[in-house]
């Protein structure tokens, strides 16, 4: 099978995915914008780009939705290209909103298409409700129109799409009705050989863990660090590590001095608490995995939207986690498990729900296997492959 995968960052949700079909010995090839000098055994890798560069194309597409445009124009090429070198698909997979997808069935009419679903931006979410009220994300829902105009290329990609694959139930619930139906959920998988209980890295000293891809509003960071100093007071040997990078990748507002990072620094050591704050930046693999089993509480918080991987990671490697109640992470954990709620994300009770974990003895406790099979990087992988070879099937 010729299996053709989009996304504009290599290799986005789409590594072990990449890793899946190239072992069953399919041929798998990949278009992205972007991708860091990363790669993947067997995978052959397809950039493209501007004329003038990359940054040339920030620069002259200063909105997402023109970036968008520009993008497919820069797809539809590579796939002419393609065609003309006489490959074609069975099957594309796009992540779809980019606009990497839109012309695939220009191009290729028999291919079989399957659109990959992250997120609708509808004026009614509660992630919408929550950008208007917030301080921090107001910023985001002032350019909601912006956020609404992206919905008309993941729409059009989506109606194109044989199937529309969403990575859980509260994000095809996203939907609107004309699409819902359409949409089966695929959860993307974590590598339970690799995520697992290893009481050996446990840290010998009281530890918690905060770690996202930028130090953002969107992942509470500030409520976060606005916790500390009353939690440190009350566990004066507790060492905070957070590890991401000092940026937004979400929107939302800046503070006053410039980032996200040097306004925690600033405030911690204002609060005398800084030595036992540890900046770890961006982790190395090996070393990230190491970090979540040592961890005697990960600290995971979030506005109603897309989960990270990290919290999925983190509950496989039985580490004792602080989230906040949404939807999104009721769909797969529960009160059964090693996780404590919090309320809301107000200081007091995001410092209670720590402290309930970091007296309790038993917070490695082994969490459902049942729902850690949902989790499963084998199960979800096979699903995938059923999919695909019922769609090329039909072509047939």
């Amino acid at each position: 099978m010729k299996i053709l995968i989009l996304h504009p960052n290599f290799p986005g949700q789409f590594k072990h995915l990449c890793s899946f079909f190239e072992n069953k010995g399919h041929d798998v090839r990949f278009i992205c914008q972007t991708h860091y000098g990363r790669r993947i055994k067997g995978i052959k890798l397809i950039a493209v780009k501007h004329p003038m560069g990359h940054e040339h194309y920030i620069k002259i597409s200063k909105s997402e939705n023109k970036r968008v445009s520009l993008r497919a124009d820069y797809y539809r090429s590579a796939f002419v290209k393609l065609n003309e070198s006489g490959w074609k698909p069975n099957l594309v997979i796009s992540h779809t909103g980019w606009g990497c997808g839109v012309h695939v069935k220009e191009i290729w009419p028999d291919t079989k298409l399957i659109g990959y679903f992250e997120w609708w931006f509808s004026p009614d979410s509660e992630l919408t409700q929550v950008m208007r009220s917030n301080p921090y994300l107001k910023s985001i829902a002032k350019d909601f129109q912006e956020l609404w105009k992206r919905n008309i290329h993941m729409a059009f990609e989506m109606t194109l799409a044989d199937y529309i694959v969403a990575p859980s139930i509260w994000q095809k619930k996203q939907l609107p009705d004309s699409l819902i139906d359409k949409c089966n959920v695929i959860y993307d998988g974590v590598n339970e050989n690799v995520f697992r209980y290893d009481p050996k890295q446990i840290s010998p000293i009281p530890k918690i863990t905060y770690g996202t891809r930028g130090m953002e509003p969107m992942r509470c960071f500030p409520e976060f660090i606005k916790s500390l100093p009353a939690l440190i007071e009350k566990w004066p040997d507790l060492t905070v590590e957070i590890a991401g990078l000092d940026q937004i990748c979400y929107g939302g507002k800046s503070p006053k001095n410039g980032s996200w990072m040097q306004w925690a620094k600033n405030s911690l050591s204002e609060t005398g608490i800084s030595d036992n704050i540890k900046w770890v930046g961006r982790l190395e693999y090996d070393d990230y995995v190491k970090w979540l089993q040592s961890s005697w509480c990960h600290v995971y918080l979030t506005h109603p939207y897309v989960m990270s991987w990290s919290l999925h990671e983190a509950y496989l490697c039985n580490t004792p986690i602080v989230t906040n109640k949404s939807l999104a992470v009721e769909e797969l954990f529960d009160d059964n498990d090693n996780i404590e709620f919090c309320v809301d994300l107000e200081g007091e009770n995001i410092i209670e729900a720590i402290n309930m974990q970091l007296r309790n003895p038993n917070r490695w406790k082994l969490s459902s296997n049942k729902r850690k099979g949902n989790l499963s990087l084998q199960t979800n992988m096979k699903k995938w492959e059923n999919v695909a070879e019922i769609l090329v099937a039909q072509q047939a």
